[in-house]
């Protein structure tokens, strides 16, 4: 199922959203939402002080840079304290990489309402981390992945200013328990603005070929086994100049994840569902990239093409 931003009346219209992190995401997030009409709760355990000092009376300055469009946005709550930023939120946010969702669940869970749904994004093998989590508070709360992280964004000046600099076209959303996703897919869709397209479980969501296999092949193919001997007396453009040796690795390590989602969906039939193909559930990463940039990618038979 692929759900669509909903346009005129939204289900989600006016409701609370609460954002945990204080990062690029986040920034984009209190912006992008917060001039929507979402009231967001800001939850920032260790920059909330740099908010309130930093944040302008008019709000965070929100640059569309491919839109030419600027808009201005002022969080409801600003805490370090999750007892007052989480309650009576209906989604909570975790834009944050992978290390810090066990940290951000055991400060979070015990706050949430009974008919929250907590979403991370990225979200490699979050189910994991919040199962965990939630067994060792006694509490359960329902959770949903996304991938990738939709937002291609920059800080410009802390708690001031970001450049959003676009999204891409459409992401991939898991849900704990799997029997919500068709009420949660469609809310997320309208409070991210962008098509969202539902999984089975949590294994494409872990499965998909983004930064673990990108960072890892490219820097395979800049250092290598010989990676003492390569030096380099300039800043490298990471995607830009990704070489052919790059693309090798890029390729065989995105062939051994296939072989991984085929295995996994043999040994339990309907985890992973459709995979390769240019629509798969878990597809061969030259395709992904090209399914979430969407016409942002002219030429896509191989990664390296993708990333130039």
């Amino acid at each position: 199922m692929t759900c669509t931003a909903a346009g005129g009346n939204r289900s989600t219209e006016g409701m609370t959203v609460a954002i945990c992190g204080g990062g690029n995401a986040s920034h984009v997030m209190v912006g992008d939402l917060g001039c929507r009409g979402y009231k967001i709760n800001l939850f920032t355990p260790t920059r909330a002080a740099q908010w309130k000092e930093n944040l302008p009376k008019e709000g965070m300055k929100l640059n569309y840079v491919t839109k030419d469009r600027v808009e201005y946005a002022t969080p409801n709550i600003i805490s370090a304290n999750a007892a007052e930023a989480i309650p009576g939120a209906k989604y909570i946010f975790i834009p944050l990489p992978v290390f810090a969702h066990r940290q951000v669940l055991l400060d979070i869970v015990p706050h949430c309402d009974d008919d929250a749904c907590i979403v991370a994004m990225p979200a490699t093998c979050f189910d994991w981390s919040a199962i965990q989590v939630m067994r060792e508070l006694g509490k359960k709360v329902n959770i949903a992945g996304i991938s990738p992280l939709p937002y291609i964004c920059r800080i410009i000046d802390y708690a001031k200013e970001t450049n959003l600099y676009g999204m891409k076209g459409q992401v991939g959303i898991a849900t704990l328990p799997g029997g919500i996703a068709g009420r949660v897919a469609p809310q997320v869709a309208e409070i991210l603005g962008l098509k969202v397209k539902t999984y089975p479980s949590f294994l494409p969501i872990t499965l998909t070929p983004t930064n673990p296999i990108m960072h890892t092949g490219r820097l395979m193919g800049m250092f290598g086994p010989n990676w003492r001997d390569n030096k380099y007396d300039r800043m490298i453009k990471f995607y830009d100049e990704t070489d052919e040796l790059s693309n090798t690795w890029l390729h065989r390590l995105d062939d051994e994840n296939q072989l991984i989602a085929k295995a996994a969906e043999e040994a339990i039939g309907g985890s992973v569902g459709s995979i390769g193909g240019t629509d798969g559930n878990v597809m061969h990463i030259n395709n992904y990239l090209k399914w979430t940039y969407g016409e942002d990618i002219s030429k896509w038979d191989t990664c390296k093409d993708c990333f130039q």
